[in-house]
């Protein structure tokens, strides 16, 4: 029997956007992607995250599929279904977790920002950030004003909430 040495107690899935057609690229590429490190065994638990955005499902329940479909078992996926931005996602999985140990799946260009939020919150956290075909300047322009912002919020939380 093979005994599998998980490095993390989670990988988190960080949410993106619901389009009216369904789960965007952006959401499709976060997930696929940690279904890969699941099944190489990086972490027993899938911590999918996002609320319910402009359009249903939840971003949580969208990704939720995706993995099912990816061939990763119901047992392994806790959804956090109430949040609607990075902080939140990252506090409320951080209640849902085993452990402190998680791997966060976002974007490449949002990566620094929830690593921010989950070392303010006392996760041990690493970023493992799906290829991109072309990273958009918006994306940047925006976690270039997000990040001080956000180190701003985060000073004001105490440490490990």
């Amino acid at each position: 029997m093979d005994v599998v040495n998980h490095t993390m107690d989670a990988i988190l899935i960080l949410g993106a956007a619901v389009w009216p057609n369904g789960p965007s690229p952006t959401l499709k590429r976060r997930t696929t992607h940690a279904a890969r490190l699941w099944h190489a065994g990086r972490a027993p638990l899938i911590i999918p995250c996002g609320g319910l955005g402009a359009h249903p499902p939840t971003e949580a329940a969208a990704m939720q599929a995706i993995l099912e479909a990816e061939d990763v078992p119901a047992d392994a996926i806790i959804c956090e279904d109430q949040s609607t931005t990075t902080l939140e996602n990252i506090r409320n999985a951080k209640r849902l977790l085993p452990g402190h140990r998680v791997i966060i799946v976002t974007d490449r260009y949002h990566g620094p920002r929830a690593l921010m939020v989950a070392r303010h919150l006392r996760l041990t956290a690493e970023i493992d950030a799906p290829q991109m075909p072309h990273i958009p300047l918006r994306q940047h322009l925006r976690e270039i004003l997000a990040r001080p912002a956000y180190a701003l919020k985060l000073r004001k939380l105490p440490r490990g909430d």
